[in-house]
This record gives C-alpha cells, structure tokens and sequence, in this order.
C-alpha cells in the first residue's frame, strides 16, 4: 500500500531499518526492491486499491510507514490511544481486527 517512492527509499537506508541494520546483498537488494516497485500502491498491479490508499498523498511522496497515509489515518482514526494499548496492542497488530490481514485482506 506505500508507492513505489516510499519502498525505493526504505530499501536505499537498510542500515537504518527502523533502527536496524539490515544487511543483504547488493544482487539481493536490487531484486526485492524490483518486486515491492511494481507491485506498490501505486502500480498498475494496485489497482483500484492502491488508488484509494494513496489518495490524498503528494506526488512522490516517500512515507516509510502505512500508517501515516491520510487514507489510513481516515479509516483508523476513530479508534482511541485506550482502545489500541489495551485491546490491539499496537497499530502494526493488523489480524486484532482485520482476521484475514495475513493473507491481504483487510475487510473489517
């Protein structure tokens, strides 16, 4: 769900990987960030999906986090700091909500 922007700058600082350093190989590198750029929010593969995620964003826009799109803060904004602590722990807990998160789908 983040643009291909956002994923070529997550890959270009794995030394700083949300705090981690992340070490791959050079060949290793260029083929992952190959796969996350053409399936991005949005690529062509995204479809009307990432269409509607990235909406709102500006035009290269380089967010590391799906959490900071305005279509996420849209859909999630009205659960509570409360309610994200004490019942679904953290925002990155996506199947405390969403059952079938772990295949991609994100339906409630």
């Amino acid at each position: 769900m983040l643009p291909a922007a956002s994923w070529r700058r997550m890959m270009e600082e794995l030394n700083n990987h949300f705090k981690e350093n992340i070490q791959l190989k050079p060949t290793v590198i260029k083929h992952i960030t190959g796969y996350l750029v053409s399936n991005s929010g949005d690529s062509a593969a995204a479809g009307a999906a990432g269409r509607i995620a990235l909406r709102g964003l500006r035009p290269n826009a380089d967010l590391q986090r799906i959490t900071e799109t305005p279509y996420f803060k849209d859909e999630h904004g009205f659960l509570a700091n409360r309610v994200l602590e004490e019942w679904v722990g953290s925002v990155a807990n996506c199947t405390a909500c969403h059952v079938g998160a772990w295949v991609g789908d994100y339906k409630e």
